[in-house]
């Protein structure tokens, strides 16, 4: 998924909604992104984890250790993030 604009640079929030069909195992996902209160991308994941990561991939913050969100990206591992998180938040929002 790539952003319809290009990004802002210093202090900026985040937020990614992902929403997914409720009880179907490692189903498709869809994604909004919004910077700065600003809807920046969406897209779909075909395939979800199941809430089970395996033992190489993990969750991850400011950095991927293993996987990149795409092929493209894979010679530029390991896909750290060279700013600084203030926060870090996850809400749960209820179901559609």
């Amino acid at each position: 998924m790539e952003t319809t604009g290009d990004l802002p640079t210093g202090k900026v929030k985040i937020e990614i909604e992902s929403r997914f069909e409720p009880g179907v195992r490692n189903g498709p996902m869809d994604l909004h992104i919004r910077v700065n209160g600003k809807a920046m991308g969406q897209g779909r994941v075909a395939r979800t984890t199941g809430y089970a990561l395996s033992g190489n991939d993990t969750f991850d913050v400011g950095r991927d250790s293993f996987s990149p969100v795409s092929p493209s990206y894979y010679d530029r591992a390991p896909f750290a993030f060279n700013g600084g998180i203030e926060k870090f938040t996850v809400t749960y929002l209820p179901t559609k």
